[in-house]
């Protein structure tokens, strides 16, 4: 155990106390911090669709509970789970493989680049925990312990849902390396558990109730088969990490491998359960069996997790896998000799930890601010090094603040993992349980002045810093978002620069139309009177407009002509027309998207919107009209136009994200 301890630390633990809290992390902390731990344990508040509440609400509600210290707290609870993992596998081991080749298992599943980024992520809890109770299954079982294996597999599901593989685990133990061939009264006490924890299961989410759209992941079989490339790859390393200290435990680690090996020279221990003594060939094929049956069952939820669209394939997702190829691994290497293998472990071990050392980030350059994608060791190092920095930002820029404060974040990469729901990493950062943040374009409906800020992603300075936009800026962003058709982020940007008196009418104007887009003509006539034009018939709209009219008397004139016609769409259509001949595009797609919101059959329109967003590279936005043209316009003409217009957008798209990728 001294050994396993040492190689441990040394291969996982010193590094892992160096990160933070990053990704899925924030959101369970939130839940823990915000919930009464009865609540959390229903489960609607985790994460969809999986319900674990050993690994997420209890193991989190422990985390806060410890105060400034829960992060090492998690760290610990971490490593302790693994090292017993490490030490299960390795009893395992020994009972069908004799000599040093037994130590191989463990060695070799501590220095694994998923089993460091597991151990490193407190999110990834869930993964370590569930392992651990598969692996206490099996052994208790190979003991004899027969209650205690069924409550390790009572347990398991509870940390993952790959734990449902404990009780097939534990029958294919019996099955090759016990030569159990007939039915046997525990197996259906076993059986009868695992349906009672599936029930609670079922049970649990017949209490969840959506609040929007199913994620589904794309399915991409060639995903799938590099994930298990990388899975099999992971074990052993690229190239050394830079500095000193990377070698330093690379040694330690070494000389942990090595005094696992000589704690194995005395012979393997003793074993009253199996049916052969352990490096015989009947104890040996039988652990084969076994353990390529157990690889196979590990695999398994990866695929088809994706299969079934409801995993994006990465190489951890298989890490209930990790355990039985080392052991395959380890069967393979019995047939060195002892002497070769106390001088190759040690140097494989060296080689894994040194090549697993931390690779900080430069976040002063943007190649480093750039996804991996694969959920690794390092990724870990990056995203931890990113959370830290940009709650850094925060708490800098928002150190004077008001309550209930609504923070929405402007270029944020989205590989940051940072900004996600309503905000829990930004209240983790600033320490506040009544700040809400949300992306630039999908702010809250109840958003009020004065307590909204905008923090843009600087691309100079790679930091966050608070942007105070001035009364028009606000206002022409305002305009845009009413033409994307995102009536919220469009009353937002109207608070931004406060309630100053300048621009009063266009603020309310802007208003009433994205009111026209959340709640139709009549609200949005409803609306128009606050802004001082309610008298449509009278002298009202002529007095509202004079100003305009002084300075250019042909938009003044069709100006007028709106607010005596505010609900008409033609009335609209017409100044936006005034508008564009003399170059203002931006009012002049603002009211294209009032008349089309007022008549959506104006599909020449609803074109010129969807061609005029696509110059503004809205791909999206623009993708929506012009699809919408192309389906439903009952002109040939038009349609086919709408059609050349998104053959065009999908080009400059392509060739947009191509120049990002070089």
């Amino acid at each position: 155990m001294a050994a396993l301890a040492l190689l441990t630390a040394a291969a996982v633990g010193v590094d892992v106390f160096r990160l933070g809290w990053f990704a899925d992390d924030f959101h369970l902390l939130d839940v823990a911090r915000r919930l009464p731990l009865a609540e959390a344990l229903t489960g609607r508040y985790g994460i969809w669709p999986w319900y674990r509440p050993l690994s997420r609400e209890l193991f989190f509600e422990a985390i806060i509970a410890c105060g400034p210290a829960g992060l090492i707290v998690a760290h610990g609870l971490a490593l302790a789970t693994l090292l017993g993992s490490a030490s299960l596998l390795f009893s395992l081991a020994r009972r069908g493989i004799a000599g040093p080749a037994a130590a191989l298992a463990p060695a070799l599943f501590l220095c694994y680049d998923s089993t460091k980024f597991l151990a490193a992520w407190p999110s990834g809890f869930q993964d370590l925990l569930a392992v651990f109770l598969m692996l206490a299954a099996v052994d208790a079982h190979a003991r004899g312990r027969i209650a205690l294996s069924r409550v390790a597999i009572a347990l398991a599901p509870f940390a993952k849902e790959t734990g449902f593989l404990a009780l097939p685990l534990v029958l294919a133990w019996a099955r090759f390396c016990q030569g159990e061939r007939r039915y046997r009264p525990w197996m259906g006490w076993h059986a009868v558990t695992v349906c009672g924890a599936f029930l609670v299961h079922v049970a649990v989410r017949l209490t969840w109730h959506a609040g929007g759209t199913t994620p589904r992941q794309a399915l991409e079989p060639g995903r799938v088969a590099a994930a298990m490339l990388e899975l099999i790859w992971a074990f052993v390393a690229k190239s050394p990490a830079p500095g000193p200290a990377p070698a330093a435990l690379a040694f330690a680690a070494a000389v942990g491998a090595f005094l696992l090996l000589r704690s194995t020279a005395p012979g393997p221990a003793a074993v009253t359960d199996a049916v052969a003594e352990p490096g015989s060939h009947g104890a040996a094929r039988g652990t084969a069996g076994f353990a390529l049956t157990a690889a196979a069952l590990g695999l398994a939820p990866a695929v088809a997790g994706h299969v079934m669209k409801m995993t994006y394939a990465h190489a951890y997702h298989a890490f209930s896998a990790a355990p039985w190829l080392v052991l395959l691994v380890a069967l393979a290497a019995a047939r060195a000799g002892s002497r070769m293998l106390m001088f190759l472990l040690p140097a494989l071990v060296f080689w894994n930890v040194w090549g697993l050392g931390p690779r900080w980030p430069d976040l002063d350059r943007r190649d480093d601010w750039a996804t991996r994608g694969s959920w690794r060791w390092n990724d870990a190092v990056r995203l931890s090094a990113v959370a830290a920095r940009l709650s850094c930002d925060i708490r800098r820029q928002l150190a004077n603040r008001p309550e209930s404060l609504v923070v929405l974040y402007e270029g944020l990469p989205r590989d940051c993992y940072f900004q996600t729901e309503d905000g829990p990493a930004t209240r983790e950062a600033l320490g506040d349980p009544t700040v809400r943040s949300h992306w630039l374009n999908d702010p809250p409906a109840d958003v009020a002045a004065g307590r909204l800020a905008v923090l843009t992603f600087n691309l100079d300075s790679l930091r966050l810093l608070r942007s105070r936009w001035s009364v028009n800026e606000g206002l022409k962003r305002a305009m845009k978002a009413v033409i994307a058709g995102r009536p919220r982020a469009a009353r937002a940007f109207t608070l931004v620069a406060g309630e100053r008196d300048e621009a009063g009418l266009d603020r309310c104007y802007v208003r009433a139309a994205a009111t026209l887009l959340e709640r139709g003509p009549s609200a949005y006539a409803d609306e128009l009177p606050g802004c001082g034009v309610g008298d449509s018939t009278g002298a009202s709209p002529d007095s509202v407009a004079g100003p305009l009219a002084r300075l250019d008397p042909g938009v003044g004139a069709t100006f007028a002509g709106v607010l005596r016609r505010p609900c008409t769409a033609a009335a609209h259509a017409r100044l936006a027309d005034t508008l564009e001949a003399r170059g203002v595009s931006v009012r002049s797609s603002f009211e294209l998207r009032i008349a089309v919101t007022l008549d959506p059959s104006r599909f020449a329109d609803r074109l010129r919107l969807g061609l005029w967003m696509a110059q503004m590279q809205g791909w999206h936005e623009a993708r929506l009209e012009l699809e919408s043209v192309a389906q439903r316009a009952p002109d040939a003409e038009l349609a086919a136009r709408a059609r050349a217009a998104l053959a065009a957008l999908e080009r400059a798209r392509a060739e947009e994200t191509g120049e990002d990728e070089r």
